[in-house]
């Protein structure tokens, strides 16, 4: 989803990618105009842009409800404890290479050669692999006080999770987008049923049980990612020389995730923390509350998904395409006109959604405590959790945004913006007191949006300047050296 310039046929415009994979198969369901075929669309586009997340609240939710009667609160503390710090870690440590893959695959797909797509996803899987591997042993034989099974079976899921996050890249390039729904939901259900079969030996089982799915998933997604691209591993390499030319996307996948976990591990350091004897510390009803908060994120990325990839994408497309055909200056504004058009209906489609679920959370929490296990005094953490996320979610799609116009410094900036605030206005909340937790994600959430709503719209508005003038090879060649 970001765009790349070609100079093999232009010398000034930035393009975005020919939709493929899976944006065919949306755009060919969307076409249908009918409830099942729109049900089946926004299906697709919930598990290509949530699908691990989406995948490990059903089946962690699953654990929790069947297995809390047979081993009992603690083993499934342990094992979720362990489970939150290999998300929140992996997710952080593979954002670097999971940017620098998108806009790679995405270069190759614009060019209609894929044929580096495998060497990229082995060199990947390497990479993260070598460098996680150390910081999982470290913190769970280095750090952590747990027992053998427990400490391997962390280390296996810690590399897992981290994988999957590596192999998801690839699935919007992905033809089948059956195979791609059916290994999450085989995934989902093996990881439920083998977690639960194994629960008896304790957080060690529950933990092996989770990473069968996870890995099942995993395996799935490479054979047909490597089924579709059967291309020898050249071109490995390539992701290398991205990685350099790249440093600021890299940069904003290690900042953006830091920034999604900042206001928990600050919340980690409050009065009310659990420190258990294995010594990996957590705040249950912080985590707790906003882990149910931003679930009412996945409707409005799912709507984002299709929105782009069928409604933009197309006058997205239109506007470079008339500017590679020496289009008419009328012609060009009008393209202008609808591409602007375009994006404020889908900005005034997921306010409206976000708006209306975050309302009815709100609304509906102590209904929704029965459902969820929030007690009491989780209830202001929540609503604020869902006010914030109301504005996290405009945030990272105004973000979006501006990284399809190929604006990393300005998506930079921003994703700092937000790691500094999210980290500082609950540091706040923490000298406040217990009255004031979740105010800091929702201050920092709703400033982070202010700021970047504004930059999107005047770069957004200034488009034509931006393609013609500062992104001109020509005149940036001709321009003298500072």
């Amino acid at each position: 989803m970001i765009a790349r310039l070609r100079n093999n046929q232009s010398q000034y415009s930035w393009r975005g990618k020919d939709m493929a994979g899976i944006g065919f198969a949306l755009k060919r369901l969307a076409d249908k105009r009918t409830l099942g075929s729109s049900a089946a669309a926004l299906t697709i586009s919930m598990v290509v842009s949530v699908g691990p997340w989406v995948m490990t609240v059903l089946a962690v939710a699953t654990l929790y409800a069947l297995a809390a009667p047979r081993v009992g609160l603690d083993v499934l503390y342990e094992f979720r404890t362990a489970l939150i710090y290999n998300f929140a870690l992996t997710l952080v440590a593979t954002g670097p290479v999971v940017m620098v893959t998108t806009r790679l695959l995405a270069d190759r797909i614009y060019a209609k050669d894929v044929s580096a797509a495998p060497g990229v996803l082995i060199a990947a899987i390497g990479l993260v692999l070598l460098f996680l591997t150390p910081l999982a042993a470290a913190l769970y034989i280095g750090y952590a006080d747990l027992s053998w099974p427990m400490r391997i079976a962390s280390i296996v899921n810690f590399n897992l999770v981290a994988l999957l996050w590596i192999a998801t890249v690839f699935l919007t390039a992905l033809k089948d987008y059956l195979t791609v729904t059916f290994a999450f939901a085989l995934g989902l259900a093996v990881s439920a049923g083998s977690g639960l079969l194994l629960s008896t030996w304790g957080p060690a089982g529950l933990m092996c049980g989770f990473s069968l799915g996870l890995a099942l998933a995993l395996f799935l997604i490479l054979a047909r990612t490597f089924a579709e691209y059967p291309a020898p591993l050249s071109g490995w390499r390539e992701l290398f020389v991205y990685l350099r030319r790249y440093p600021t996307l890299a940069a904003s996948g290690l900042v953006y995730n830091a920034a999604i976990w900042a206001d928990k591990w600050v919340m980690w350091s409050a009065p009310e923390a659990v420190w258990p004897s294995s010594g990996l510390v957590s705040y249950p009803a912080y985590d707790g509350a906003m882990f149910f908060a931003q679930l009412t994120l996945i409707p409005a990325f799912a709507v984002f998904v299709l929105s782009v990839e069928t409604n933009f994408f197309d006058t997205y497309r239109r506007f470079y395409r008339t500017i590679d055909a020496h289009g008419s200056l009328e012609r060009i504004k009008q393209a202008h006109q609808d591409m602007l058009q375009t994006l404020s209906h889908i900005a005034w489609r997921i306010i409206v959604l976000q708006t209306c679920i975050a309302l009815f959370a709100i609304l509906l929490t102590p209904g929704l405590a029965h459902l969820t296990g929030l007690h009491g005094q989780q209830f202001g953490i929540f609503r604020f959790g869902v006010l914030g996320s109301l504005f996290h979610a405009l945030f990272l799609f105004a973000s979006i945004g501006l990284a399809y116009f190929d604006l990393r410094r300005q998506v930079l900036q921003a994703q700092v913006l937000f790691l500094v605030l999210n980290a500082g206005a609950t540091m706040v909340t923490l000298y406040l007191g217990f009255a004031w937790y979740g105010y800091g994600y929702f201050a920092a959430t709703t400033l982070a949006f202010a700021y970047v709503s504004v930059l999107l719209t005047t770069e957004v508005r200034r488009l034509p300047y931006l393609t013609f003038i500062l992104n001109n090879p020509a005149l940036k060649m001709t321009r003298p050296a500072s």
